[in-house]
């Protein structure tokens, strides 16, 4: 399972990771199934703070026929993701 989770930060990493141009939450945001969160749960701490932020955000592009799909475990991980990301902006601010 550890792999999965190398394989799903680091597909974040290469959607999300530049620091060089605006985020486009559009161009990921179709592609966040529900398993794909689900993966993307367990490596959220890894992941570095511009990459959980642009993640994230891109939860409010996600198209509504994918909301239904989705929308449970959204509400399930939102609140734990969240707080994990004010975690590390507090950490980074210190």
């Amino acid at each position: 399972m550890a792999s999965r989770e190398n394989d799903t930060a680091l597909w974040l990493h290469n959607k999300l990771g530049s620091t060089d141009d605006l985020w486009s939450g559009r161009s990921i945001s179709s592609q966040l199934t529900k398993e794909k969160l689900h993966d993307v749960k367990g490596c959220f701490r890894s992941l570095q703070a511009h990459v959980k932020v642009k993640l994230l955000l891109s939860f409010l592009h996600i198209v509504r026929r994918n909301v239904a799909e989705v929308s449970k475990f959204i509400s399930q991980t939102y609140f734990q993701l969240a707080l994990v990301l004010v975690e590390v902006v507090l950490v980074s601010k210190c």
